[in-house]
């Protein structure tokens, strides 16, 4: 089996405490994942207009945000060239399935919910990284 490339992870949650829980997790990996975290979609955006960076792995998107929610940055990002395929996963305490349901037909890439202990919120987070860093076969890494 290959190594685990890092990763670099975007993190739009507004709860400090889901947000420490999710470095928290990420850094019990080897290798601990980047993440960068925004509170808000709007200061996500906003780095996006203003970045020539774009070499992230994954967003993780939790829905209920204020102003701006995660279905609607989730629609921002599918219209965008840069970001149309970057792999998107909600990660959300909603398990409603009208929530599920809208974030697959608007281009996310899994629907995750949160867990509610910490050993099982370390164990999706690990899950969450091995697929996409590992497991998944990115369109740009396919060769003809």
């Amino acid at each position: 089996m290959e190594p685990l490339k890092k990763m670099k992870i975007i993190l739009v949650e507004d709860s400090i405490s889901d947000v420490k829980l999710t470095q928290y997790a990420l850094d019990q990996l080897t290798p601990a994942p980047e993440l960068l975290h925004f509170y808000a979609g709007e200061d996500l955006f906003l780095f996006l207009d203003q970045s020539s960076q774009n070499n992230f792995s994954l967003i993780l998107l939790d829905l209920n945000l204020p102003k701006m929610s995660g279905l609607e940055i989730l629609q921002g990002l599918r219209r965008r060239h840069d970001m149309s395929r970057l792999p998107v996963v909600i990660f959300s305490s909603s398990k409603k399935e009208t929530d599920v349901l809208s974030c697959y037909e608007n281009g996310a890439n899994a629907y995750v919910q949160k867990p509610l202990t910490l050993d099982d919120f370390d164990r999706a987070m690990e899950a969450i990284v091995n697929f996409w860093s590992h497991a998944n076969l990115a369109p740009n890494l396919v060769r003809a």
